[in-house]
């Protein structure tokens, strides 16, 4: 039974890996990084573990659901019948500067909203002078996963800036070209936090804001997906390592000492950390009960349920940790939510209709019909996949970063730049 699974789970990964080869070539497109993302991750952990138990059942639903939206999305965007736009841009795009004043803007409230969360935990520059950073760290994660101390409600309308400033930085290099200094300036706020407070999920969701914003300015730019090439790729890979390397670093900053038992000690808990959720996601699918008391969008909309009261919110989500082969976490991926609310046909479902919606808009936009709902949608769907741990929905903080988002792009007018509208050349066939 287990190669038979295998075998369907390759034939599955390689029929969506043909499909998007021979219709969106090798691209940045949205289903692209969704298959990609998933896939790495569920092959790598998969045969790193090959001797141990695994159901596989949870691995091939994930393949199946990311194939459905491959052809929802491109049956969306090209329709049964093979007919394209081709697009000669003009130039409108020219002078950012009155953005970069904004991700400045954006940049000094950021740093703001840690020093507000610092001295409401008491936190101040003598602090870390009779203690130290280890220390300082320690007690701060210890704090948030304990005593579950509240943010003030100022503190946490300010917390919504520094991710809003990576969502809103990364659509503005995608649409102006990067800028160095102003991706360093985003990130910085985040960073900042991560080694004070030792919130290392604020750093990945962060870089997946920004792959996803900056690739749909692209999109609004060029007028088509962004294309890998071997400069962009390495760069890629050496920033993959460096945020690596931080986060192995933040995880032995919580243990409270630098030294080689710590390291040893993280080393062993970072493949938790780091593919734990595709593990725990699989054992918890293949144990799943035939009868299951579904949730009915309380886990997607964990944030909007807290808010209304219809639910309590916990630490963690979900309470049960999975423990298998060396292997202890409590993170079962975005799939077990969509699961335990809509069923499985349901997330299916929902796949197959966000992918056709996507393609559709794709397509619109070729065609120079760009509003910022679209834009939104598109970021807002490449997000919600990739950020594995759970819906990004189930975060006040994040649901208040896209509002804050779509408010920026209809005040600052950033997708049309100088109202200058593109040139359409209508033919048959694909571009290549």
């Amino acid at each position: 039974m287990t190669f038979i699974l295998l075998l369907l789970l390759f034939l599955i990964a390689f029929a969506n890996l043909y499909l998007l080869a021979k219709i969106e070539k090798f691209c940045c497109s949205i289903p692209w990084i969704i298959y990609g993302f998933w896939t790495i991750q569920i092959f790598l952990v998969r045969f790193l573990l090959f001797s141990e138990q695994w159901y596989d059942w949870g691995l091939v639903f994930i393949q199946f659901s990311i194939l459905l939206f491959s052809i929802s999305y491109i049956i969306g965007q090209y329709g049964f019948v093979r007919r394209k736009v081709l697009l000669r841009p003009v130039n409108s795009y020219k002078d950012g500067k009155i953005h970069n004043l904004i991700i400045e803007f954006l940049f000094v409230i950021g740093m703001f909203s840690v020093l507000v969360f610092l001295k409401e935990h008491n936190v101040s520059i003598s602090s870390f002078r009779e203690k130290g950073l280890l220390k300082i760290n320690s007690e701060m994660a210890h704090q948030r996963y304990y005593e579950n101390i509240e943010k003030s409600t100022f503190s946490a309308i300010l917390s919504i800036i520094p991710n809003c400033l990576v969502l809103y930085t990364g659509i503005v290099q995608g649409i102006y070209g990067i800028r160095w200094r102003y991706t360093f300036m985003s990130f910085f706020p985040v960073l900042l936090t991560l080694l004070i407070t030792n919130t290392k999920s604020g750093l990945i969701a962060n870089v997946i804001f920004f792959i996803a914003s900056y690739c749909i300015g692209y999109l609004v730019r060029n007028r088509k997906p962004f294309t890998l090439t071997k400069k962009t790729f390495l760069i890629i890979v050496l920033s993959g390592f460096s945020i690596v390397l931080i986060l192995f670093f933040a995880m032995v900053l919580r243990l409270g000492a630098l030294n080689k038992e710590n390291i040893i000690i993280v080393r062993e808990k970072f493949s938790s950390y780091a593919l734990g959720h595709i593990v725990a996601f699989d054992q918890w699918f293949g144990e799943k009960p035939k009868i299951y008391e579904y949730t009915f969008g309380r886990y997607t909309f964990y944030s909007i349920f807290d808010q209304l009261g219809i639910s309590k919110r916990e630490q963690g989500v979900y309470q049960e940790l999975i423990e298998h082969a060396g292997i202890r976490t409590n993170v079962y991926t975005i799939y077990r939510g969509f699961i335990s609310d809509f069923t499985c046909m349901g997330t299916l479902i929902i796949c197959v209709l966000l992918g056709f919606i996507s393609g559709r808009i794709i397509r619109q936009i070729k065609k120079n019909k760009i509003t910022e709902s679209k834009v939104l949608f598109l970021v807002f769907v490449q997000i919600l996949f990739c950020y594995y741990i759970v819906s990004v929905l189930s975060y006040t903080t994040y649901l208040c970063m896209f509002v804050l988002f779509y408010c920026l792009l209809l005040s600052t007018n950033l997708l049309r730049g100088k109202n200058h509208w593109f040139k359409i050349i209508k033919y048959n066939g694909f571009t290549s």
